[in-house]
């Protein structure tokens, strides 16, 4: 899985986004997020915890089906919405 990130520091560069390695882990009730751990192989450090609750949207791009964005709702104390872009490698129709 990619983790589009416009104007970050990542892996690899296409169209103006930069792709970074990360790993979706989805429990019963949270959306979990790794970065893999470049020193350990088959190692990864925990980036981000979100509630499936607060998911307000899952958008999946019928032209490209690799491409899903997924939107969760903004909170009282967050600054700015979260907004995950995502392309998933060897995705099956």
């Amino acid at each position: 899985m990619w983790l589009l990130n416009k104007g970050g520091k990542g892996d690899t560069e296409k169209g103006g986004f930069q792709y970074l390695d990360r790993y979706i882990a989805i429990c019963e009730n949270s959306f979990y997020l790794f970065e893999p751990d470049p020193k350990h192989k088959d190692m990864a450090k925990l980036i981000s915890v979100a509630t499936l609750c607060s998911l307000e949207k899952i958008i999946r791009n019928l032209d490209m089906p690799e491409y899903v964005t997924f939107v969760w709702r903004k909170l009282e104390n967050q600054k700015d919405q979260w907004v995950l872009k995502v392309e998933i490698q060897n995705t099956v129709e």
